[in-house]
């Protein structure tokens, strides 16, 4: 049996502390960029001890990566943002330190074992979280300190991503061992009531599905397990969701736009209005203060006013009004680029990088995944691991083990 505190393996463990807190802990902090920043720097400093006889061919190796590029890139441009406009410390933190992350870390020397553990553990965590604040302390949608949207594509990442390794080994055990886990972040996602992370989910699994195999007899019985389980343990959820959007769209009819439907409906019309005259690089910060005068020369509703929206629940709009058409052009670059570069990969690469860009983008038409830094933080830690195991090997990848996590 591996000895795990070996100083070999505690290396390893302490390198990928970030990626451990990202997928596994981070539901449970509030201030999750502030975290990330002690994870990284704990990584970094085991980098420097452990792995130093690697640093140079690493860094070399890093600075070729377009998809880093891409990131450090974009962090540059924020830094731009926040003299002209202001954006958050949040953002700030974040991005510095997946860029820092992009630099170092050794992604072809790990094994893809570490990450699928880090996956099952995310699977556990969240399940237990939502049984403990939807069954122990009877709150409905909430889970916790983050909001249920972006728990909720959480939940859906780390249940794409077990999926996606159940159905890629060729080992029974471990087959049926990620395909068990799945079901725990399914639920948790169904406990959360959003709609829209719902659809994204249902659209990642057929861009998945599609893509990815042969729809045999054996592999449908495994689906129809799956969702019969998760259906049973949240079936009256989603039922009682589907009554809520069916009430909803009637209201709209009737001419009452102050439903959560509605409200999204009134965001993307003033977002047209925000955006006039700060085509090129938005808003910033300052998009709050022309809301206000939006409101006071009664071009948008007080309930819209009151509800003072942080971001505008589509990410394309939101970009445009807050990085203009600049920023959106690195949205499309971090959706479009990893479908570019893993275009001649493996199969089973392809395949699941295809099924989260899926998942974000369809996420992406009624809420901001990128803006909530939880997601945003998982959806560069995956991609980044993704991609550098796109140019792995293929004996790595094919010894009856999931290529990636």
């Amino acid at each position: 049996m591996t000895n795990i505190f070996n100083k070999k393996n505690l290396s390893e463990v302490f390198l990928l502390l970030p990626f451990a807190f990202s997928f596994a802990l981070m539901i449970w902090f509030e201030g999750a960029s502030k975290v990330l920043v002690i994870t990284t720097v704990i990584s970094l400093l085991s980098f420097g001890i452990s792995f130093r006889k690697r640093l140079k061919s690493t860094l070399i190796d890093n600075l070729r990566q377009p998809f880093h590029i891409l990131i450090w890139v974009f962090t540059l441009f924020i830094f731009v943002q926040s003299f002209l406009h202001g954006v958050s410390s949040r953002e700030i933190r974040t991005l510095l330190c997946l860029s820092v992350i992009a630099l170092y870390f050794p992604f072809r020397a790990i094994k893809p074992i570490y990450y699928q553990i880090i996956i099952v553990f995310g699977c556990i965590t969240i399940f237990a979280n939502s049984v403990y604040f939807c069954l122990i302390v009877g709150t409905s949608r909430w889970a916790g300190v983050i909001n249920p949207i972006p728990y909720a594509s959480i939940a859906g990442l780390l249940a794409l991503l077990s999926i996606h390794a159940a159905l890629s080994t060729k080992n029974t055990k471990t087959k049926l061992l990620f395909g068990g886990f799945s079901i725990l972040p399914v639920i948790s996602l169904a406990l959360t009531e959003s709609r829209g992370v719902w659809l994204a989910f249902a659209c990642a699994l057929l861009v998945l599905f599609l893509n990815k195999f042969r729809f045999t007899f054996k592999k449908f019985i495994l689906l129809l397990l799956l969702s019969s389980v998760a259906s049973m343990l949240s079936g009256s959820f989603i039922k009682q969701r589907i009554e809520q959007t069916r009430y909803e769209f009637e209201q709209i009819q009737e001419g009452n736009m102050n439903t959560s439907i509605g409200l999204r409906l009134q965001m993307w019309q003033a977002a047209v209005k925000l955006a006039e005259g700060n085509w090129l690089l938005g808003l910033g910060n300052e998009h709050f203060e022309k809301l206000e005068l939006l409101y006071k020369q009664r071009k948008i509703t007080k309930a819209l006013y009151d509800y003072h929206p942080p971001h505008y629940h589509n990410q394309f709009i939101d970009s445009v009004v807050k990085s203009g058409l600049i920023g959106l052009a690195f949205l499309l670059l971090l959706l479009i680029l990893p479908l570019y570069l893993v275009r001649h990969t493996i199969k089973n690469t392809k395949n699941i990088v295809t099924a989260v860009v899926a998942l974000y983008v369809v996420m992406g038409l009624t809420d901001a995944p990128f803006y909530n830094g939880q997601t945003f933080i998982l959806y560069v830690l995956t991609m980044l691991v993704l991609l550098n195991s796109a140019s792995q090997p293929s004996d790595q990848l094919t010894d009856g083990s999931p290529d990636v996590a």
